[in-house]
């Protein structure tokens, strides 16, 4: 208990020192970081490409509606001389917080499908983005409530797919997306996996991502930047 005691003292200490740095302007303001190399990631497309928009044999455009969801959370650490401001909240360092979020958005865009004989294929895709990110911050010390930002924007989603296809059934397929929305913030998404097609018009999509995404506060409060990785899951339907 004695222990117990002297490290809350301490702690307390610390922060009100980190206190009267922010109050004499020394202090550093940090953005709101989430970090989790084991995020939650599920996808999923429909593409219909209509015979009007076949240009020969091995081009063909179409319209694709598109949505995609990524979850994570991580803690952060605050030092002493810096702290975070999420709504009317701020956090001084030396503390730790606990942040999540939860990136979702939706696209409608042209999609252009490029065969260069049996094996490779290029699918470049450009449209109009739907982004919602809701991202959560709650200190570690007692009494502290979670504070909540959520962002919504439109914006423009531009994705590039090369695609080696071992078979009818198989293909092998890298993928790299980059988001921009109205406010100049930024998501850029790769992945890397396998494509299975057990039966015509539809194709799983297993493998492994990485997503960066950055969004802007006004001044004087933290931006907000995500850095997942994980384990993939799409399915596709094409007609």
């Amino acid at each position: 208990m004695r222990s117990y005691a002297s490290t809350r003292k301490f702690r307390s200490l610390a922060i009100v020192f980190g206190t009267a740095i922010l109050l004499s302007g020394c202090e550093t303001l940090e953005s709101i970081r989430v970090t989790d190399d084991e995020a939650l990631a599920r996808t999923g497309s429909i593409t219909v490409r209509p015979e009007t928009m076949q240009m020969g044999r091995h081009s063909q455009g179409g319209l694709e509606l598109n949505y995609e969801r990524y979850r994570g959370k991580g803690e952060q650490a605050i030092a002493l001389g810096s702290y975070v401001k999420i709504n009317e909240t701020t956090y001084v360092g030396p503390q730790t917080v606990d942040n999540t979020a939860d990136s979702e958005s939706g696209r409608i865009a042209y999609n252009h499908l490029m065969k260069f004989g049996p094996h490779f294929e290029l699918e470049p895709s450009l449209g109009i983005t739907y982004e919602r990110m809701v991202i959560t911050t709650q200190s570690r010390l007692s009494n502290s409530k979670a504070e909540m930002i959520d962002d919504k924007a439109l914006g423009l989603g531009l994705t590039l797919a090369p695609r080696f296809v071992v078979n009818r059934f198989i293909a092998v397929e890298a993928k790299a997306g980059l988001m921009i929305d109205e406010d100049s913030d930024t998501a850029f998404t790769r992945h890397i996996g396998l494509v299975l097609s057990p039966i015509p018009n539809i194709a799983l999509r297993g493998g492994y991502y990485w997503r960066d995404q950055e969004l802007e506060s006004v001044e004087g409060y933290s931006d907000f930047k995500t850095d997942f990785e994980g384990v993939l899951a799409s399915v596709t339907l094409s007609f």
